[in-house]
């Protein structure tokens, strides 16, 4: 490989989202400047300078407009335009990174709402709604929250309150939590509990006491159950949000209050709260049931409760895909998301005695599922499972839950540069060199290149199922994975699991793009010698590439070309363990 070669492949491998991310937050430049290469390739640091402004001008790598002047890969500005929305250009400033990654970063830390599951997503609207509610002044608008069991009132009502102190600029923004149904059968206590009494309001009213409608002065009551209230408290809350005034407990004083009310029921609001009090409610926020969801934020709800257990133990957990599969698809309509949790706990406990018992690692699998999942999750997962088939494929060892905060950046392992090397190297050499060099050697530091920068790619981030989700076509993932298990079998070879997920991410559309682009090089000096070498050297990897390349042409209905199907052979040779 070129020394021009050597230096893109660093400043790839140097180019990592996190690392850029880190930099900008300790107020550093990241990427690579001309004293890097100087000392990690013994050469004139000038030289440095020109082979890094050379790929700059074939638009290999990006520029930093900054002192010292730094360098980044192309690849890494592709995941900031989709996940920040940076421009796409060759040149910024470091102000430009700035701005659209570090701020977009501290925004998403900022936002009372980010850590709910969906918060972006199927919460988008409701989340508008809550944002409505606090800021409108000059205190607000009263809210009810409707919903099942279980599916979040309180932590939308938790986020209401955050967002209150950001908007109130006030730390000591009140928030009173209180759950009607736990003095249900004592109407008497509850309005106690709520307004406050007087001495001798009641029998056993010794003395006075404050209510919490008077704590939360200034602030939120937010009352969970509310359809527990009876008539008369329904009644005394509609005069409180009416005209800001209430009375304790026999008492006949009016008392002020600027409280904030967040109702929250199960029940229809028609047939279980008075119209008197529902219409002093402006807003209103239905929430969605778990089997309501989208696939992708049930699968972040159960990653984040598996990942605090994990987190709670310290140890790497490995789900079987049919332990999701079953936390996905049941429906949990009696507890909603409590019970999902309960049962993920319960999972964990089981498989960490098991682990205990002298288990190698704590694994989570079918022999963990109860006798109230039916009996289609406690079977094995097939073919006929498209989805789920395929990331057991990819994980066959179990999805890898790590002890520790789940990492948003997802680095695409970019087959298009091992491609492009290829490419170079079979055009530099003569079609006599191509003939006479044997096989194994012809693009061995090539192969090389290509698995060091696989196994970097897969190893210094956590791949976790959501990833997966977010960014590859599950319907083209599934025809990877049949392609890998076609080659497996009739090669009688394995893959090892890293490269295994490479090769299946690479070849759903994530890397599909590349195809229409490396068709167009039809006039590639020995392109012709390049496939016969191949064709006789890699025979079942050449006849599978071209049968599968083929299919996916005519099923796409785009130009086949023997070329990419010999240079896909060369890529299969490589990832065999």
């Amino acid at each position: 490989m070129k020394q021009i070669e050597l230096i893109n492949e660093y400043v790839m491998n140097n180019s990592k989202v996190n690392d850029v991310l880190r930099a900008l937050q300790k107020g550093e430049i990241p990427g690579v400047q001309a004293s890097d290469i100087q000392t990690t390739f013994g050469i004139l640091r000038n030289n440095a300078s020109s082979i890094l402004n050379c790929l700059f001008r074939k638009n290999k790598i990006i520029k930093i407009n900054s002192r010292p002047v730094k360098f980044l890969a192309n690849s890494i500005i592709y995941y900031f335009k989709n996940q920040y929305g940076l421009p796409e250009k060759n040149i910024y400033t470091i102000q430009e990174l700035k701005k659209y990654l570090l701020d977009g970063e501290i925004q998403e830390k900022k936002d009372a709402f980010a850590s709910l599951c969906g918060w972006n997503g199927s919460l988008k609207y409701q989340i508008e709604l809550a944002k409505s509610a606090i800021a409108y002044p000059p205190k607000g608008l009263h809210t009810l929250i409707l919903g099942e069991s279980g599916v979040g009132k309180s932590a939308i009502a938790k986020a209401m309150h955050e967002y209150g102190k950001q908007v109130y600029k006030n730390e000591n923004y009140p928030f009173i939590t209180f759950n009607c149904a736990d003095y249900g059968s004592n109407p008497q206590l509850l309005l106690s509990q709520l307004f406050g009494h007087v001495k001798n309001a009641f029998t056993g009213a010794d003395k006075d006491k404050i209510g919490l409608v008077e704590k939360a002065d200034g602030g939120i009551l937010f009352l969970d159950e509310v359809h527990r209230l009876p008539p008369e408290g329904q009644e005394m809350l509609f005069m409180l949000m009416d005209k800001g005034e209430y009375n304790r407990l026999g008492d006949t004083t009016r008392q002020k209050s600027k409280v904030l009310i967040i109702a929250a029921t199960t029940g229809m609001p028609s047939k279980v709260l008075l119209k008197t009090f529902t219409r002093r409610i402006p807003i209103v926020i239905k929430l969605s049931s778990y089997r309501e969801k989208p696939i992708l934020e049930k699968t972040m709800i159960i990653e984040k409760f598996l990942i605090d257990e994990s987190i709670a133990i310290n140890k790497t957990l490995y789900v079987a895909p049919i332990i999701f599969k079953a936390l996905v698809e049941n429906s949990y309509s009696d507890g909603n998301v409590g019970k999902l949790l309960s049962d993920v706990k319960l999972f964990c406990a089981r498989a960490y005695y098991e682990y205990i018992q002298g288990k190698p690692e704590i694994k989570l699998d079918k022999t963990l599922l109860l006798e109230e999942f039916d009996q289609i999750y406690q079977s094995e997962i097939t073919k006929n499972d498209k989805f789920w088939y395929s990331i057991e494929k990819v994980f066959p060892k179990g999805i890898p839950i790590l002890p520790k905060k789940a990492s948003k950046n997802f680095i695409r392992c970019n087959n298009s540069v091992f491609y492009k090397a290829i490419i170079r190297k079979i055009t530099r050499l003569t079609k006599e060199e191509i003939e006479e060099i044997p096989f194994k050697k012809l693009f061995y530091y090539e192969k090389n290149a290509y698995l060091k920068m696989s196994n970097n790619c897969f190893s210094e981030q956590d791949v976790s199922l959501s990833m997966l989700q977010k960014n590859c076509l599950i319907k083209d993932l599934n025809s990877s994975v049949h392609f890998i298990d076609l080659v497996k079998s009739v090669m009688n070879v394995n893959f090892a699991s890293k490269t295994y997920l490479a090769l299946g991410i690479w070849l759903t559309t994530i890397e599909k793009s590349n195809y229409q682009e490396l068709n167009k090089l039809e006039h590639i000096k020995n392109k012709d010698v390049f496939i016969k070498k191949v064709a006789k050297n890699l025979v079942n990897e050449y006849k599978l590439s071209k049968l599968w390349w083929q299919n996916y042409c005519q099923r796409e209905n785009i130009h086949y070309n023997n070329f990419i199907s010999a240079l896909t052979a060369l890529w299969l040779n490589c990832s065999i363990e």
